[in-house]
């Protein structure tokens, strides 16, 4: 009986040794360094040419892959999910983003230049960055945006973006004359009763034009364009019907009575508008219909001896072809590239977010951060002008006379321009749709003008009433910076 006693100690003892205590559980969220980040998802609206330039420029900064998405906008805003950290889209659609929480507000941390985004490159390999590595002072870096880049990233007063770049639209032309508009750009410094001025002045400016020879050989090819006008051409058109209405009355009320949230489609600035625009786009069909930077290179390249007109701003040098652009001095001569300093923000310049339902808040901080930096800005400028340079950062696209009237211009114009015409509310794809569809109906039959815009207006608050109206003056109110 003893032996069998000491045969079971030891037999348990054998068993204990060859036992290994069970380890503990590691949380999800502490993963080891060496262990590989899932992929920053990052999803590319209306913008597809910066994807080569980014990924390559992140490649270089990140041991972390990129997988992007691009994205139409209209595709993005008809989808009910939203899988991505974070976003890069055009800045009229900002309020569809916002009102559908789709996105954040923008952490202080991507605009506070200081331990967390100094360096960002080396900022970005390691993912972490301590506040007593660096001890200077941080700085907000939205002081220093133009004055035009906190509007396109703000709803509702709060930051939900950093402002990639904030393109403004100019009047440009070569072969006319274009004092009228000059004169009209300094009857809208004036604080009232500019609206019948402004009228006369576009006609003095129009009349000489439409007397000329070549008008109905235009007006030919208009009717041709119209038979298929693409999506981007009909944004084009709307954005140029907007800017043209900001010539024509100062006080700017806005599209919509936000007292009642009625349309304004019907008052005269607007009418006068849509005709402006018939008779300018039955001129020159091609620059009026054309795809967004188009415009501005027709122009550029026209023969001197010939008359060209557009709404747009100015194309950026393409990484491969800048020693071909000629370096011409600045002339005031009509035959030569002319800017009219009359400005008006579409909102469409590049700005980027992190998404709502992100897991890589941290990384997606790094990744805006990181955007942000001149360096990323001079690379992705050389692919997309709607994204710009800083203020102090040398612009090589200077080189060429009728990009720096342009930036001379727009500089001397530094100020902050209303969003009472933005069209940014909830919902806005849709008013726009109703817009451009009334717009090509104008430029067939300008006559009509002032009952096409009055059923336009009436479909407008048909779809405010099945939107609701208090959502909508809600959002529309938020979209100029007001109901905070």
């Amino acid at each position: 009986m003893f032996l069998l006693r000491i045969a079971a100690v030891l037999t348990l003892c054998l068993a204990c040794v060859g036992c290994e205590p069970s380890a503990p559980s590691i949380p999800n969220d502490s993963v080891g360094l060496g262990k590989q980040r899932p992929s920053l998802r990052v999803w590319i609206v209306d913008a597809p040419e910066i994807e080569r330039e980014l990924l390559i420029r992140w490649q270089a900064s990140s041991d972390q892959s990129l997988a992007i998405e691009n994205v139409l906008s209209k595709d993005l805003l008809a989808r009910k999910t939203f899988a991505f950290d974070t976003i890069i889209f055009p800045g009229n659609i900002l309020g569809d983003l916002v009102e559908r929480e789709i996105i954040s507000k923008l952490p202080t941390q991507v605009t506070m230049r200081g331990a967390t985004t100094r360096g960002a490159t080396e900022a970005v390999k390691s993912l972490s960055t301590s506040k007593a590595e660096d001890e200077s002072p941080e700085e907000d870096l939205s002081k220093t945006w133009p004055s035009r880049f906190p509007s396109i990233v703000s709803y509702a007063g709060k930051l939900y973006a950093v402002p990639l770049g904030s393109n403004a639209l100019a009047f440009v032309s070569k072969g006319v004359d274009v004092a009228p508009l000059m004169e009209l750009q300094n009857n809208l410094a004036l604080p009232q009763g500019t609206s019948a001025k402004s009228l006369e002045l576009w006609q003095a400016f129009l009349s000489p034009i439409e007397s000329s020879s070549d008008a109905g050989k235009a007006e030919n090819k208009l009717f041709a364009k119209l038979v298929d006008v693409t999506e981007q051409e009909k944004e084009r058109l709307v954005d140029q019907f907007l800017w043209i209405s900001s010539t024509t009355d100062k006080q700017k009320r806005g599209l919509f009575d936000l007292s009642k949230m009625n349309s304004r489609l019907t008052a005269p600035e607007f009418v006068n508008a849509a005709r402006i625009l018939s008779q300018l786009t039955r001129l020159f069909p091609e620059s009026f219909i054309a795809p967004p930077e188009n415009a501005w290179a027709l122009i550029e390249s026209s023969p001197n001896d010939t008359k060209s007109i557009a709404i747009d701003w100015p194309g950026t040098i393409p990484l491969e072809n800048e020693s071909n652009r000629e370096n011409k001095s600045g002339s005031d001569d009509v035959n030569d590239v002319q800017v009219v300093p009359i400005f008006w923000n579409p909102n469409r310049g590049l700005i980027a977010s992190i998404g709502k339902g992100t897991r890589q808040t941290s990384v997606s901080i790094q990744f805006l951060s990181w955007m942000s930096l001149p360096e990323q800005r001079e690379a992705l400028r050389g692919v997309c002008s709607r994204v710009e340079l800083l203020a102090d950062q040398p612009d090589r696209n200077l080189i060429r006379d009728d990009y720096r009237k342009y930036t001379v211009a727009l500089n001397r114009a530094n100020q902050q321009v209303g969003m009472q015409w933005s069209l940014r509310l909830v919902n806005a794809q849709q008013y726009r749709d109703s817009l451009v569809d009334a717009l090509i109906q104008v430029i067939r039959t300008p006559v009509q003008a002032e009952a096409i815009m009055a059923e336009c207006s009436i479909k407008w608050d048909e779809l405010t009433e099945s939107l609701g109206k208090e959502k909508q003056r809600n959002s529309e109110e938020r979209s100029q910076g007001f109901n905070k």
